[in-house]
């Protein structure tokens, strides 16, 4: 029997069909097609393969994939799957995406320095707030009180002659 591992190397490598028999029938085409789908090289191949993943059998799949898959690999390849946001950073995400954007910071750059923006901004919440001109919503999302920001920007502003002296 054929794990998933290696139904998805023969689907890239193997020349024949003679493995196909031995895919166990307990995988899904479902799994397959994601797993495919994470090869972005392939992804216009494998959307074409979606209305079939709940239409066939496994190993009808299999055929039908690694026939689209063209040409066949020396070795399958390797493709980083999709992975879950730290969870503080996701709470944090749309702050720092304004920070990014305001700084002109690029991907590489970006992915160096985040991690010092992402603890700068949790010991200083609302000062960026308040700096980057943050919704009601976006305040109440993180448990904070947007009245904090009314007494963080008084300034006094002088009218007339007094502005001059």
């Amino acid at each position: 029997m054929l794990n998933l591992f290696d139904t998805l190397d023969r689907i890239y490598t193997a020349k024949d069909l003679n493995w196909v028999n031995d895919v166990d029938p307990a995988l899904s085409p479902v799994v397959i097609n994601l797993m495919l789908f994470n090869n972005y090289k392939i992804s216009h191949i494998v959307s074409k393969l979606n209305k079939h993943t709940f239409r066939m059998e496994i190993k009808d799949y299999c055929v039908l994939a690694w026939s689209m898959i063209q040409p066949k690999l020396s070795q399958a390849p390797f493709c980083k799957s999709i992975k879950k946001l730290d969870e503080e950073e996701s709470r944090y995400d749309f702050l720092l995406d304004k920070i990014r954007d305001k700084l002109e910071i690029s991907g590489n750059d970006w992915k160096c320095c985040k991690h010092y923006f992402l603890q700068d901004v949790k010991n200083n919440t609302k000062e960026y707030l308040v700096a980057y001109g943050v919704v009601k919503k976006e305040w109440s999302k993180l448990g904070l009180s947007i009245d904090v920001s009314k007494n963080m920007n008084i300034t006094n502003i002088k009218n007339g002659l007094d502005k001059w002296f």
